[in-house]
């Protein structure tokens, strides 16, 4: 079975579901979705058992039968899906008896507590067991299985909720249900009447968060697809799909067709108990006009309407306010997206329920007893000002006592796609909430780590072309960029990957789009984003839209506070891993496990998948990875029984191009699956950039399992100090005629520091003391003068303080040009004493403070960028050359004019064309003012980084500019 098609999901099928608090009766002076006792089996009233694909052709028969058959009572089939997951069927087909086995399995399995197991996804006939297999015995966990499966009763059901939805059907809020009438042959009162008349079942949950798949729409409501997915399908509806019904439990993209709306939310995270539905419930529909529809989704919940106060009196700006009716006068709360929400029993938020008369009031510290608890956080936000303890979901600006949070980055520009992650949300995808977090899970643990961070603290994923930040703080923050290689850049110089650096305070972080391996960098900070969990996790679920920023990616004037940091800068900045770094280069060869239904291919599809080269599309993302080659053809259909979906599945739609499954993919899957990436490759998949080349090699899992663990152990001790000791600090010239200077030295010292001396510069008419070799510099010879005294004995690390003394000395001394290197780090000054306008050939725009020296910080071997003259270009040709790679394009769609045509003249920053890449759209704009000459690539061809894209004739610019 396949789901609504999804904006997130790299196949188009929807986002998962998630359950809103449950509560509901027909009356619209009760809460909506109120749990009605159960009225008896669900095996006992009539369903269609039928699994139909997307696009409404009849059903494979023999995927239908009674819900009473034998096959419902088969001895459970394992199936492992690479290293990290298996396959029990427990089934050989859907029906309420089948799904209702399935459910008690696989608590059974959650209530077993097995080592290692991270999540249990149930689905009509399957239930998928996904775990780590470096921590886990896949064989216990397989003989566990089986020991559970059998102990179950062959009329195994689990206590099931009744949940009441009521629906506006037809009109505004179903605008399809005439089509399907008339496809079905049925008055659209009948429709309604038949699709209200049953009660259905929850074989699962996925695609987004809540969404529920349903058995028990009768066989004669069937209907196909639309052809052309909406771009929004709203929140609530109520949908036909094939011989499927479902609600969509957000507004995302979808195919199926509406016939009604309910005003109950099923996926709610603002709540303690997010998700209405869960897998085995039964559903009904109770058909309500659109105006009750409308009161029951506009009836004021007084803990919604509430602001939160703490229970401190005399807190300033803050107005007085009534008591509010009916609601406790210590309610638990917690605020998020821009409400104010029940909180769970047990995790109280601490804030008193008031009525918010001021929708714009904020509020700042309270008594200093209160402002000192460094768990007592103001939150503020539209219409809101409430208490949050750590753990609990917030939104809006935050009031945080001081030590709190070590400052904050200004996002300045937001990058392609930019997201807060950390390692996760494991344990919900059986609600139909991905795990998600980092795709490359490796760079964001070592990031952290060399961050001085618990692994698991929330980063930033940066795809392709990256954000500019500003470091609001009173003091420093190191920073770590792991991943890929983006061009990362401090205060325009370059900061290399894999290193902590210290970011100065209003310090700018810039990443180029470039052209190097990888497709995603991991930018983590001492002390980590300090940003609210949701879900127990700061990941950003795009699908879902929470967790992070709002659920959404970095965008321009956003904060990103940094939590405090737990080790001192200079501890930092040592920091090294003890291997090298993940190698991203291409080509990607992964391995991958042949999966159970590789029998669905013809043997020629499964040799072209792993005999032939396959190319990345421009159109994957979060959830996976599309390729483009050879066609790994199918001996069956495309449409099946849709079943949980593990990590680096290899599911290949009916046009044969298959789609490898990233982490943050849909918990749910309707097509087939022929392979599966292994656990130990899932992180190098994530790094695949659209035109990289990917092909594959199968193993067996035994040999997949002993990868995993090869990768575990190698990371085990990945963090080490740089032990390299103090070679020589300063070589400074002794005589009247200034010369040069090198000062080499992998660690600079703050002078004393644990006992050892760091070396002075000598005074530059000192007299001559020691002209006998030094080991201070290159083979010990001075250089220029006299020698400086040298460090005795190595330094533990190297501090900005001691390098700023030796630029001072420097300058006393009448040095000219002073270079120091520490480690592969090169800092170059050229005194400026204005008496010449020739530019130092390593000079950088910006001086030292307190030296009159422009200064120049890179990495040792780098080019150094040009001198800080401006220079006049030439009139004539310009090329405007691509900002990232993706698909170009002259006009905003096929139907409109190009943005520009040759001959016309452009202005500077004038968009010129757009970039398709990641499901993204991108300017590209003219860097000159000028008149087009040329296109120098055709209409939606890819490009690379930097490939020219367009010839601009500048000496019009004048002209142009003024046009």
């Amino acid at each position: 079975m396949t789901a609504p098609d999804s904006p997130a999901g790299p196949d188009g099928l929807p986002a998962t579901p998630s359950d809103p608090p449950a509560g509901t009766t027909d009356s619209p002076a009760t809460l909506p979705g109120a749990l009605a006792p159960p009225s008896g089996s669900a095996a006992d009233r009539p369903s269609s058992l039928m699994a139909a694909p997307p696009d409404g052709a009849p059903p494979d028969p023999g995927t239908n039968s009674p819900p009473d058959s034998a096959h419902d009572r088969t001895p459970v089939r394992i199936d492992h899906l690479a290293d990290g997951a298996i396959r029990v069927e427990v089934a050989g087909e859907a029906s309420p008896l089948a799904t209702a086995r399935v459910v008690a399995l696989a608590r059974a399995i959650r209530e077993d507590d097995l080592p290692g197991v991270l999540d249990i996804l149930p689905a009509y006939v399957t239930v998928v067991v996904i775990f780590d297999p470096a921590t886990a015995d896949p064989e216990a966990i397989e003989s566990a299985v089986v020991r559970l499966a059998s102990t179950l009763p062959e009329t195994a059901s689990t206590p099931a909720r009744e949940v009441t939805l009521p629906v506006a059907y037809g009109g505004e809020d179903g605008p399809d249900l005439d089509d399907v009438a008339r496809h079905v042959g049925l008055s659209p009162a009948a429709v309604v009447t038949r699709h209200a008349g049953e009660t259905y079942t929850v074989a699962c949950l996925g695609f987004a968060p809540g969404f529920p798949f349903l058995l028990g729409l009768p066989p004669d409501l069937a209907t196909p697809r639309l052809t052309s997915p909406r771009t929004t399908t709203p929140v609530g509806s109520v949908a036909i799909g094939g011989v499927q019904t479902g609600v969509y439990p957000l507004a995302t993209p979808g195919g199926w067709r509406i016939i009604g709306r309910t005003p109950v939310p099923l996926f709610d995270p603002a709540v303690a108990d997010p998700f209405l539905l869960r897998p085995g419930d039964r559903l009904r529909f109770d058909p309500v006009e659109a105006a009750t529809a409308d009161a029951i989704a506009a009836q004021p919940d007084p803990l919604r309407a509430a602001t939160v106060l703490w229970g401190i009196p005399d807190v300033p700006n803050v107005p007085d306010v009534p008591d509010v009716p009916d609601l406790p006068g210590t309610a638990l709360v917690a605020p998020t997206a821009d409400s104010v929400a029940r909180h769970g029993a047990g995790a109280p938020a601490g804030g008193e329920a008031v009525v918010a008369t001021d929708p714009t009031t904020r509020v700042r510290p309270g008594p200093p007893g209160a402002a000192a608890d460094p768990d007592s956080r103001a939150i503020t936000g539209p219409g809101q000002v409430a208490g949050h303890v750590p753990g609990t979901m917030a939104t809006g600006d935050r009031l945080i006592p001081a030590g709190a949070v070590a400052g904050s980055f200004a996002v300045l520009e937001g990058g392609l796609l930019t997201t807060v992650q950390d390692l996760g949300r494991p344990g919900l995808e059986h609600l139909g909430v991905s795990a998600g977090g980092a795709v490359d899970r490796t760079a964001l643990r070592l990031g952290n780590l060399l961050a001085g961070n618990d692994p698991a603290a929330a980063g930033l994923e940066i795809t392709l072309a990256g954000p500019r930040l500003r470091l609001d703080a009173d003091a420093g923050a190191v920073v770590v960029v792991a991943g890929a290689d983006l061009g990362a850049t401090v205060d325009g110089q370059s900061l290399p990957p894999w290193r902590p650096a210290l970011v100065p305070p209003g310090g700018e972080i810039a990443f180029r789009s470039g052209g190097g391996a990888g497709a995603r960098a991991y930018l983590c900070v001492a002390g980590g984003f300090d940003l609210p969990a949701v879900l127990s996790s700061r990941a950003t679920d795009l699908t879902g839209r929470f967790g992070g920023l709002d659920g959404r990616a970095l965008l321009t004037g956003d904060a990103l506070p940094i939590g405090a940091k737990a080790l001192p800068p200079d501890r930092l900045l040592r920091r090294r891993l003890t291997g090298a770094p993940p190698s991203l280069d291409a080509p990607a060869r992964l391995a991958v496990v042949l999966g159970p239904q590789r029998h669905r291919f013809t043997g020629e599809g499964v040799a072209a998948l792993l005999g032939g080269t396959f190319t990345a599309s421009t159109r994957s993302d979060r959830m996976g990875v599309r390729l483009t080659g050879p066609a790994v053809t199918l001996a069956a259909g495309a449409d099946m029984l849709s079943e949980g979906i593990a990590p680096g599945t290899i599911q290949v739609p009916g046009d044969g191009q298959p789609i490898a499954l990233l982490r943050a993919r849909q918990t749910v899957g309707g097509y087939p699956k022929v392979a599966t990436v292994v656990t130990a490759d899932l992180d190098r998949l994530a790094q695949v950039r659209p035109g990289d080349p990917v092909s594959f090699e199968a193993v067996d899992r035994h040999e997949a399992r002993r990868r995993a663990l090869a990768a575990h152990a190698r990371w085990q001790d990945p963090i080490r100090d740089d032990p390299r000791p103090v070679q020589g600090i300063g070589r400074l010239p002794g005589r009247d005629a200034p010369g040069n200077a090198v000062v080499d030295a992998p660690a600079v010292g703050p002078g004393e520091r644990d006992g050892d001396r760091m070396a002075q510069p000598r005074p530059p008419h000192a007299p001559d003391q020691d002209r006998s070799p030094s080991p201070a510099g290159p083979d010990g010879q001075d250089i220029g003068g006299p020698p400086a005294p040298v460090a005795p004995a190595p330094m533990r690390a190297w501090d900005p303080d001691g390098v700023v003394r030796v630029i001072r000395a420097a300058r006393e001394a009448g040095v000219r040009s002073l270079r120091l290197r520490i480690g592969d780090l090169e800092v170059e000054l050229r005194r400026d004493d204005g008496d010449s306008h020739e530019a130092a050939p390593s000079a950088a725009p910006g001086r030292s403070p307190g030296t009159g020296l422009p200064a120049h910080v890179g990495r040792t071997g780098d080019p150094a960028p040009g001198d800080d003259h401006p220079v006049a270009t030439p009139p004539g040709p310009a090329v405007v050359r691509a900002p990232l790679l993706g698909l170009f394009y002259r006009r905003p769609s096929p139907a409109d004019e190009p943005f520009v045509a040759v001959g016309q003249p452009v202005a500077v920053g004038q968009t010129i064309g757009l970039i398709e890449v990641m499901k993204t759209f991108n300017e590209v704009t003219a860097d000159v003012a000028g008149t087009v000459a040329a296109f120098l690539v055709e209409d939606g061809q890819f490009v690379e980084y930097g490939a020219p894209l367009v010839e601009i004739d500048s000496s019009s610019g004048d002209r142009a500019g003024r046009d």
